[in-house]
């Protein structure tokens, strides 16, 4: 999957103060990619994105956050330093269904690439919809709400199990005592 593909999403702009200031105020889904389209190489073929996101609210004001990010604003953050680097574009799509967009697009990014887009963290929405498809290789003791309670919750294993506890038991609260490292 490339920039290429999404037909549909505005021309593509600097990802900066002067390319969002015509962004609606509207929400939608948006996707970042490094400008020019120049593509790099995946898992599993080449793109040239490396970032898809959704907003409920304004998409400029969504969009400014990444120019502009506050200081608990990590995902922001790590887009911004790295866009002073490798100079990205975004563009976006208005729609009354910005989330069920993205978790399309991310199902098929992970489907043509076997890997989710570069800049993506491990958000449960994410991950909870986009890797369905890879279920049956998580070991049979993580679907045992029992058992992924005592591992959240006593921190017995690493970050990794707990979090995919978390991730497929979403009414489980992580200890705050879990282990920072694997």
């Amino acid at each position: 999957m490339d920039s290429a593909q999404l037909t549909q999403f505005s021309n593509w702009r600097s990802l900066s103060d002067q390319g969002i200031k015509n962004a609606p105020s509207q929400q939608g889904t948006y996707v970042i990619r490094k400008a020019g389209g120049k593509r790099f190489g995946r898992l599993r073929g080449e793109s040239d994105i490396v970032y898809i996101g959704s907003t409920t609210r304004g998409l400029r004001g969504r969009l400014r956050q990444y120019i502009h990010p506050g200081p608990t604003q990590w995902t922001n953050w790590r887009i911004h330093e790295l866009a002073k680097k490798y100079n990205f574009e975004v563009a976006w799509y208005k729609n009354n269904e910005p989330e069920n967009l993205e978790h399309q697009l991310l199902r098929q990014y992970l489907n043509e690439h076997d890997e989710l887009p570069p800049l993506e963290s491990s958000r449960q929405k994410a991950t909870k919809k986009s890797f369905d498809r890879v279920w049956d290789k998580i070991p049979r003791y993580l679907s045992q709400n029992k058992l992924c309670h005592s591992v959240v919750q006593k921190a017995a294993v690493s970050t990794r199990s707990s979090l995919l506890c978390a991730i497929f038991h979403p009414n489980l609260r992580l200890s705050s005592e879990m282990p920072l490292s694997d």
